[in-house]
């Protein structure tokens, strides 16, 4: 939808429509989401912008505490093969594939929001399954199961990666 400036005043200054708040002509319809909501703007558009960042940020430093040396670690300890290594960080990118199928819903739907937040708390809950989950086999079966705590582990982690990769288009999607 295109929108039209208001006329220009004295001074080359742009003079809001009498009668509106957000410069529309008087007359016209005032711009609208879907649903009827209204774009946020101001103070509240520069209240959200500052949640949003405050909460990458969070995000940002839990994402560096459980990737990179200590994932490596706790990989390491439960004696993955070079081929599991690889197939564990490669992990990702397979994972990026449920990108493609979740873009095409996300705008058939447009809950934009609803993705971005369901598919990041299932990645962000998934970790602790990831967590438990072959600390349990071990427990239950012995430290010489680490294998099988890792055949569990791989799956586990490639749905963590999913639950990603339907918040991401979403989040991309919502911000445009």
């Amino acid at each position: 939808q295109m929108y039209r400036l208001p006329p220009q005043g004295a001074g080359g200054r742009r003079r809001l429509a009498q009668g509106t708040d957000d410069g529309a002509m008087a007359g016209e319809r005032k711009p609208t989401l879907r649903g009827g909501r209204r774009p946020v703007r101001g103070a509240e558009l520069r209240r959200a912008l500052g949640a949003g960042t405050a909460a990458w940020m969070f995000g940002n430093v839990w994402f560096a505490a459980i990737s990179g040396s200590a994932f490596t670690l706790f990989i390491k300890s439960m004696e993955a093969s070079p081929f599991q290594f690889g197939l564990m960080t490669s992990l990702q990118y397979i994972a990026a594939l449920v990108s493609i199928p979740a873009s095409l819903l996300i705008e058939r739907s447009g809950a934009r929001r609803k993705f971005f937040f369901w598919g990041h708390y299932f990645q962000r809950a998934m970790w602790f399954a990831l967590a438990l989950a072959p600390l349990w086999v071990m427990s239950r079966y012995g430290v010489s199961q680490a294998g099988l705590a890792l055949n569990l582990f791989i799956p586990l982690l490639l749905v963590m990666y999913a639950g990603g990769a339907i918040g991401g288009p979403a989040w991309v999607s919502w911000m445009a």
